[in-house]
């Protein structure tokens, strides 16, 4: 759909496009099933086969950036593996080397679905990366400052988007520990 758009814009045009509007993503075609003729038709089809339990945990996984752990989702979101497991099931969530991600636009569309959750979710996001790093702050400054920097820079996605909302957010005294 979005190799469609170069006829009209150029590459990074499209990219801005889809990342801020990703209902741009719609096939002129007449003749595919109405799942296919958009990427937010497909995303809704695919959430109509979920159970309720596995939409709320796809909402609660939308709010990582990227590549999160079990135990993560778990303290953020108080999703368990069980949780997550129907979501790599229905290639919502891709497993690799025990962390767990989201495609980005997937993820655009599944937090633009979850309403107020988002900012629950977000807070306790930014509250646990936050801490995460300040945990990690006297080992930075030991002799184990490669392999923390190492084990850290796997979440980096989600230490930066968790310092942006503390910051935002006002909590000084987070970003002071951290």
């Amino acid at each position: 759909l979005a190799a469609g758009l170069t006829a009209y814009l150029e590459p990074r045009d499209v990219l801005a496009q889809v990342l801020g509007d990703p209902a741009c993503l719609v096939s002129p075609l007449r003749d595919v099933p109405d799942r296919h003729r958009s990427l937010v038709s497909l995303f809704e089809e695919s959430c109509s086969r979920l159970s309720e339990a596995d939409r709320v945990a796809l909402t609660a996984c939308a709010v990582f950036e990227g590549p999160f752990e079990a135990s993560a989702a778990r303290a953020v979101a108080g999703c368990l593996l069980e949780d997550i497991r129907p979501l790599v099931d229905s290639s919502l969530l891709q497993a690799t080397g025990g962390r767990f991600a989201m495609h980005p636009l997937l993820r655009q569309l599944a937090r633009a679905s979850g309403g107020e959750a988002i900012g629950r979710l977000e807070a306790a996001h930014g509250e646990y990366f936050m801490e995460r790093l300040a945990a990690a702050a006297p080992a930075l400054e030991g002799r184990d400052q490669l392999a923390t920097l190492e084990a850290l820079s796997a979440d980096h996605p989600n230490i930066a988007a968790a310092w942006r909302w503390a910051v935002a957010a006002g909590r000084l005294d987070l970003v002071s520990r951290a």
